[in-house]
């Protein structure tokens, strides 16, 4: 006794796109994941870069403001704020801002 499907009859233009289909479906599926795998990588490794360069200029940054603060601590400190020689108070500036540049 034959089944339902020995009833059926494909032309063979039928079975050569099945064929086909079967052939090619698992190499499409296989190449949605792997650009989808690759393109969640690539994106991963971006977000560690961006968050290193974040990190590199916040270190910057602090130090910069760090020196800045060091500069004003050493010009509030000089005794060349009391008096009224503004001709030695620059000389000062000058001084502290050429040691704070090395």
């Amino acid at each position: 006794m034959r089944g339902p499907l020995s009833r059926l009859r494909f032309s063979l233009r039928a079975y050569l796109a099945l064929l086909v289909t079967a052939a090619v479906l698992p190499v499409a599926l296989f190449a949605v994941w792997l650009t989808v795998t690759v393109a969640h990588e690539q994106r991963d490794t971006q977000h560690g870069r961006l968050q290193d360069n974040a990190r590199a200029v916040a270190v910057a940054i602090a130090r910069d403001l760090r020196d800045a603060v060091h500069t004003l601590q050493a010009v509030a400190a000089s005794s060349s704020l009391d008096g009224a020689d503004r001709e030695m108070l620059r000389a000062e500036l000058r001084r502290v801002a050429a040691e704070q540049r090395e």
